[in-house]
């Protein structure tokens, strides 16, 4: 019984995890008491990452952080769906490894 139950819990956590549907948001994200607007999201996270050359690994890199970083900061994601917040001359699967 109990080598049944372990191998039962074995092929539970083995299981692969649901994937979240991605969502890609460009315009206006409402909350109950705020609307973000992507573009000033986007400008925001520019300056941030001044520092590399527009469109490189490090810049897309830096720019997919802030943007996550600023989804989480005002919770604007969801256990339900990716929100992404697509930048142009990177690749969204970037996006989703941050």
């Amino acid at each position: 019984m109990k080598k049944l139950l372990l191998i039962a819990l074995l092929i539970a956590g083995c299981a692969p995890k649901p994937i979240k549907p991605i969502m890609i948001i460009d315009g206006n994200i409402n909350t109950s008491s705020t609307t973000f607007i992507t573009d000033d999201i986007k400008e925001e996270c520019k300056e941030e990452c001044i520092t590399y050359i527009i469109s490189s690994d490090g810049w897309c890199e830096c720019m997919y952080s802030c943007i996550r970083n600023v989804i989480n900061q005002y919770s604007l994601g969801s256990d339900d769906v990716y929100l992404i917040i697509p930048v142009e001359g990177c690749s969204i699967n970037d996006f989703k490894n941050k």
